[in-house]
C-alpha cells in the first residue's frame, strides 16, 4: 500500500466505526430533500382563476322593511337607481317652483271684483218697492266676467245677529254676463219686495235695523269653469233732514255693516 492511500482508507474506517455520525449524516439528508411521500399520495389541483366582484352585492330586502324603505336602499347601493331618484328629486323641486310661482301670479294678476256702496236708495215707505243701485268696482289687473249679481233687504230688531251662513235663497240672484276691465266701475239696480208696514214703523222709530245683503259672481282669466265670488252686506243709517218737509220721505244712508255678510274668494 502506499502511503499516498492509507490516509483515506484510515479516514474511511473511522467513518464506518462511528454511528452517531452516520444518524446524523441521514437525518440531514431526510431535511435536504422534498417529502416525496406526501407528493405521490396528494393527487395535482387544479388551479381556479376566480374573478372577484368589486361591486356591493345587493342585498336581499329584509322582511320587515316597508317598499319605501327597499326603494331607498336600493337607490343607495346601485348607482343608476340613485341617479333616477336624484333626477326624480330635481323634478319634484321644479314642479313645485313651477306651481308656487303660479299660484303667485293668480293672487297678483287675477280679478278682484266687489260692492263699494250703495250710491241711490229709493221709495222707502210702507207698501211701497224700494230700489237700490250699487257701486260695482274690479280693482284687479285683469278683466272680470260678470256671471251673476243679486240683493235683497231685510229688518231686524237691534241687537239680534244676522243668520248664518247667509241665507242664499233669499238673494234673488239675476243671471247676466257682462265684462269689466281694470279698474272699472258699474252701476247695478235692483228692486226689492214690498216694505211691510211694521217693518216700517220698527225701522224709523230705531228698534229695529234694515239690512241690504247681496252677492256678486264672476269669473277671470285664470278660471276656465270655476267662478269666484263677492259678498256685502249694508246697514241702514238714519240721518237728520236740513229742511223738515213732511211731503218727503225720510233720508237714509248706508254703511257697510260689521261683522256680517262680507267676505269673498
Amino acid at each position: 500500500m502506499t502511503p499516498m492511500i492509507a490516509p483515506f482508507l484510515l479516514a474511511a474506517a473511522i467513518a464506518s466505526s462511528n454511528p452517531i455520525q452516520r444518524q446524523t449524516d441521514h437525518a440531514d439528508n431526510q431535511a435536504r430533500q422534498p417529502n416525496q411521500a406526501n407528493q405521490q399520495v396528494t393527487p395535482t389541483q387544479p388551479t381556479i382563476n376566480q374573478v372577484i366582484n368589486t361591486q356591493p352585492e345587493s342585498q336581499p330586502p329584509h322582511p320587515g322593511q316597508s317598499k319605501k324603505q327597499q326603494f331607498f336602499d336600493k337607490a343607495l347601493t346601485e348607482p343608476l337607481a340613485g341617479i333616477t331618484v336624484l333626477l326624480a328629486l330635481i323634478a319634484i323641486i321644479q314642479v313645485s317652483v313651477y306651481l308656487a310661482m303660479h299660484s303667485t301670479t293668480k293672487r297678483v294678476e287675477r280679478a278682484y271684483v266687489y260692492v263699494n256702496a250703495i250710491t241711490s236708495f229709493e221709495d222707502y215707505g210702507p207698501e211701497q218697492r224700494p230700489s237700490a243701485t250699487f257701486e260695482v268696482i274690479n280693482s284687479g289687473r285683469t278683466p272680470a266676467r260678470i256671471l251673476k249679481f243679486g240683493a235683497t233687504m231685510i229688518h231686524r230688531y237691534v241687537g239680534s245677529p244676522l243668520e248664518r251662513p247667509m241665507p242664499e235663497n233669499e238673494l234673488n240672484l239675476v243671471e247676466m254676463d257682462f265684462h269689466m276691465v281694470h279698474g272699472q266701475h258699474s252701476d247695478h239696480g235692483v228692486t226689492f219686495e214690498p216694505v211691510d208696514v211694521e217693518q216700517f214703523k220698527c225701522a224709523m222709530n230705531r228698534t229695529c235695523v234694515m239690512y241690504i245683503f247681496g252677492r256678486v259672481v264672476y269669473r277671470d282669466r285664470f278660471q276656465k269653469w270655476g267662478s269666484r265670488y263677492a259678498n256685502f252686506t249694508f246697514e241702514m243709517e238714519h240721518r237728520k233732514r236740513i229742511i223738515d218737509d213732511p211731503g218727503e220721505g225720510p233720508i237714509i244712508g248706508f254703511n257697510i255693516a260689521n261683522k256680517a255678510y262680507n267676505d269673498a274668494d
